[in-house]
């Protein structure tokens, strides 16, 4: 079975510099349409306004189950709610932000 963690992030660095600050990981779904659809409609305020990006990422059962499957979101503040992005590039390379 699959689980998608949600995990927002206050930054995550300019030019270059690998920096994530403040995040937190509020929960998981079995389907990434329930989650995708929580971020699109900033559930409960995930944002906290601070809140400035998002991951989904997927895992599976088990010890060390993150499968490097992950889909990124910043947030609108227009729109107040998550829209896709592409994955910073100061966190290239990284992954396993909700469970360490």
């Amino acid at each position: 079975m699959k689980y998608y963690f949600i995990t927002v992030m206050e930054d995550v660095g300019r030019k270059f510099i690998t920096c994530v600050k403040n995040k937190r990981t509020w929960g998981f779904y079995t389907c990434f349409g329930e989650a995708d659809k929580v971020l699109h409609n900033n559930i409960i305020d995930l944002h906290e306004g601070c809140y400035d990006y998002a991951v989904i990422e997927e895992y599976e059962e088990g010890i060390s189950g993150y499968t490097g499957k992950s889909w990124w979101f910043e947030f609108d503040d227009v729109l107040g709610c998550y829209t896709r992005t592409d994955k910073p590039m100061a966190v290239n390379g990284l992954g396993s932000f909700a469970l360490g």
